[in-house]
C-alpha cells in the first residue's frame, strides 16, 4: 500500500536572475495584512509545531504570538514562503481549501487535462458543502494524481485529509491529524506558484493576497489588492 500521508517535494524559490523583472522576494510590493478574523485568535503555539519555517523566520516567532500577528511579522520582512506556510496551519479547514482551490484555478494552463479540472471540482464541491460524501470524493480524485504536483490535487487532499480516514474507503483506516490539511494547502499554494518558475515569488505573492483576503471573510478575489474575478461572497 502507498504511504497515504506523503507529501512530494515542494518547489524551491529559484535563483536570482541576471536582469529582467522584479522576480525575487524582496522586489514583491507590501501586502497590508488585516485583522484576519478567521484565524480566531489561534496562537503560535496551536501550530508551530508543524509549521515550516525558514531559519530567517524562526528569530521572529514567539509562541505567545498570535498566527495573524506573526504572519503580519513574517510579511513585514517579506519572508512570503513563510508567512503562507504559516496562514495554511493557521487558517480553518474549510476556508484554507477554498484557498487552495482558488490559487488552483488561477494557475490552471490554458488547456488543462480533464482529470486536473474534475479534482478540482471536486475540492470546490466539499467547501460548498463539506459532506462525507463530498470528502471521500475529494480525497479519491486528488489522491488519483497527487504524484503530478497539480496544484488541484493537494486541493481534494487537503479537502479529503480534513477528518475521517486518509486512506480510501477500501484501504486500512488511517485518522486523518489535524494538521495534515494544513501541509495539503500550503503544498498546493507552493506547487502553483512553482507551475511558472521564472515567476515563482509573483506568484507566490499573489496566492497570499488571495489567502489573507479568506481569512478576512473574503472570497479570495480581492478586489484593488489583487485582479478582479466574478465569484460568490466569502466563506
Amino acid at each position: 500500500m502507498t504511504d497515504q500521508t506523503a507529501v512530494e517535494p515542494i518547489p524551491t524559490p529559484p535563483p536570482p536572475a541576471a536582469d529582467g523583472p522584479p522576480l525575487m522576494a524582496e522586489d514583491q510590493p507590501a501586502i497590508d495584512v488585516g485583522p484576519l478574523a478567521k484565524l480566531g485568535g489561534r496562537k503560535m503555539a496551536d501550530i508551530e509545531d508543524n509549521t515550516p519555517l525558514s531559519e530567517k523566520a524562526q528569530p521572529l516567532l514567539k509562541r505567545d504570538l498570535s498566527a495573524r500577528d506573526m504572519i503580519e511579522e513574517l510579511v513585514k520582512a517579506k519572508l512570503w514562503v513563510d508567512a503562507c506556510a504559516t496562514l495554511a496551519h493557521a487558517i480553518p479547514k474549510r476556508e484554507g481549501v477554498w484557498w487552495a482551490a482558488v490559487v488552483a484555478r488561477r494557475f490552471l494552463p490554458a488547456e488543462p487535462d480533464r482529470k486536473v479540472v474534475l479534482t478540482l471540482e471536486a475540492a470546490e464541491a466539499w467547501v460548498r458543502k463539506p459532506t462525507e460524501e463530498n470528502r471521500q470524493l475529494a480525497l479519491a480524485r486528488g489522491s488519483a494524481i497527487r504524484t503530478t504536483g497539480a496544484p488541484s490535487a493537494w486541493a481534494a487532499v487537503a479537502a479529503g485529509w480534513s477528518t475521517g480516514s486518509m486512506a480510501p474507503k477500501a484501504e486500512v483506516d488511517i485518522p486523518a491529524e489535524p494538521w495534515m490539511t494544513g501541509t495539503a494547502v500550503f503544498a498546493a499554494v507552493m506547487h502553483a506558484a512553482g507551475s511558472v518558475p521564472e515567476a515563482f515569488y509573483p506568484g507566490l505573492h499573489a496566492a497570499l493576497v488571495c489567502g489573507l483576503d479568506i481569512a478576512d471573510g473574503g472570497n479570495g478575489r480581492p478586489q484593488g489588492r489583487d485582479e478582479a474575478a466574478a465569484g460568490s461572497g466569502g466563506l
